[in-house]
Parts: C-alpha cells; structure tokens; sequence
C-alpha cells in the first residue's frame, strides 16, 4: 500500500514438544530455512505417490490474528500455516505455465514464488476475505507486491487448526487495480 510501512509479522515456532511428537511423522515436516522448502517442493513435483506430506511454517501469531480478525472476520489465532504436496502440484498445474497465465494477464508462478508463501503471509501488504468457500471453509488472500502483485489464498480449517495454502497467483505488473 502506497504510503503506509507494512508490518512485518513472524509465525511462531512450535514447542519442543510439538516437534518431538511430529518428529514420528511420515507425513508432516516443520519448516527450517528457505532451502528447505526448496527441496520439499522438487519432491512434490516429482513425487505424486500417496500419502502426501505437508509442510508446516509456523503458527499465526497474537499481533497477526488480530489483524486478520479485522479485515475478514476469520479467527486463526495460533492455527498452522501449512502447504502439502498436493497444493504444490495444483499451483503448478493450474498456474505453472505462460501459456495459459497470459490470457489471464499473470504469470507463470515459479519454484521461488512458492518459496515466497513464508514471506508473503508474514508481511501482507492487504488481506482479504474471499467471496467463496474454499473446501466448504472461509479462503483469506494475502496480498504482497513482488514482481507483480502475488497472492497467496489459503483456507480456514478448524477441524486441523491450520491456515493451509490451497493457491497461489500472480499478476504481470502492479498497474492493474486491486479488485478488493
């Protein structure tokens, strides 16, 4: 937003505990550094074998929750963000390639794009509640200017606790006007 300092937020990280008892988990792996999500998302892409794994970021902090409280409605206090294999494998299929981004005036999302998702949800420079229902739950885009306007939209899942990444978008250029 033009004129305003965004406020940068930082996911929490999770108890020694948490990581002790997911540490037995085939299916769940904590995020550490930005390397890291790099290989998880070459595994996805070329792993497509059940069971999918998901990656955890951290958990949504005070500061950010009531942020998103005031601007969807949404309550996420201390809920995961996460993104699985699955999600990684749609962005690429449904936003992946030139061809069919450009009709759509975006582009290709990249590997370094998904990387962003971190960043993006913890520094938003809007957030948004969706019109529709993602998986019968409320969908929250976080917005952030990066080589174009990128979007990040993830669903509300109380049954999990989790902020999960279900999509991922972005446009050529910042000239075109948020439609929020």
């Amino acid at each position: 937003m033009p004129g305003k300092a965004a406020v940068m937020y930082t996911l929490g990280k999770y108890t020694k505990h948490q990581r002790k008892n997911w540490a037995q988990s085939k299916r769940i792996v904590i995020y550490e550094s930005e390397s890291q999500l790099r290989e998880f998302i070459k595994h996805a892409r070329e792993n497509s074998k059940p069971p999918s794994k998901k990656m955890y970021f951290g958990t949504i902090p005070e500061n950010l929750a009531e942020r998103i409280k005031k601007d969807t409605g949404a309550e996420v206090k201390g809920y995961n963000v996460s993104i699985s294999e699955d999600e990684i494998r749609k962005i690429f299929k449904q936003h992946g390639k030139e061809t069919t981004e450009a009709p759509r005036g975006q582009r290709a999302i990249t590997e370094a794009d998904i990387a962003s998702i971190p960043k993006i949800i913890q520094n938003p420079d809007k957030i948004v509640l969706d019109s529709k229902l993602r998986n019968g739950k409320p969908a929250i885009h976080f917005i952030k200017t990066i080589n174009g306007r990128t979007t990040v939209v993830s669903y509300v899942s109380d049954r999990h606790n989790d902020l999960t990444v279900q999509t991922l978008y972005s446009g050529k250029t910042r000239t075109e006007p948020l439609p929020y």
